[in-house]
């Protein structure tokens, strides 16, 4: 199963990763490192985002993009 984006949703869904990825990551810093989950959420997304936007998913000019949602990192990685 793949699911197709196209640029602006794909650009959507990255901005999206960075917002929760930096309000996760203010919280744990806020909570003086001890939020440990506030820390992990944030590292979750950012490993996320950047695997998408390593993968052949990031689009060129315009057109979509395609990911498969079986080939993210799972609470496993």
């Amino acid at each position: 199963m793949k699911i197709e984006f196209t640029n602006s949703e794909f650009v959507l869904v990255m901005d999206a990763l960075d917002l929760y990825t930096s309000t996760f990551q203010l919280e744990y810093n806020k909570s003086g490192e001890v939020d440990w989950i506030a820390g992990e959420e944030a590292e979750n997304a950012d490993r996320l985002r950047r695997r998408l936007s390593n993968t052949e998913a990031a689009p060129e000019g315009p057109g979509s993009a395609s990911i498969d949602p079986f080939g993210l990192p799972t609470w496993e990685n």
